[in-house]
């Protein structure tokens, strides 16, 4: 795109160089959120966690004071493998669409 360069200088932001240096930078906000959320508003994260349907049981383990990994880590590593299971059961069970629904 023509205009990315000078969106990208104005915002301030470097070109990241790969697909993992943009996957880590999207990561590392995920979990900047989850950390803000478990500060200011532990209910909603909770919350959005039920809705995204991670398993209760690891989500403890993540706030387990023992973990090995910080909870807001280890919390945004829990929301990123449920959506890419999400991703893989809707790929798995991908139907075609209905023909003449539309006429309904």
């Amino acid at each position: 795109m023509e205009d990315e360069p000078d969106l990208l200088d104005e915002f301030q932001i470097q070109k990241l160089r790969s697909q993992e240096d943009k996957d880590e930078l999207i990561f590392g906000e995920l979990a900047d959120r989850v950390a803000d959320l478990m500060q200011q508003r532990m209910e909603t994260l909770l919350s959005m966690l039920y809705r995204l349907d991670v398993d209760e049981t690891k989500i403890r383990q993540a706030l387990d004071p023992g973990s090995d990994l910080a909870p807001h880590i280890a919390i945004a590593k829990l929301i990123v493998e449920r959506q890419i299971a999400r991703a893989k059961t809707k790929e798995n069970y991908r139907t075609d669409p209905i023909e003449g629904w539309e006429d309904f």
